[in-house]
């Protein structure tokens, strides 16, 4: 039982740190660049590297 919450816990807690090291990411991104090019480059690549890292890394 606490295993399979675990199993489900750990992806989820991953990619939401992830995603809010994202939205970091795109706070200070938006002070060196234009928003639109945050939102179409910068936050897509983040967000597909996270849910790589965190599918291999668990």
């Amino acid at each position: 039982m606490y295993n399979s919450i675990l199993n489900v816990l750990l992806p989820v807690l991953c990619f939401l740190s992830c995603f809010f090291f994202v939205l970091f990411c795109f706070v200070l991104f938006i002070c060196f660049c234009s928003v639109s090019y945050c939102i179409h480059e910068v936050v897509p690549v983040l967000l597909t590297r996270c849910q790589l890292y965190c599918h291999y890394s668990i």
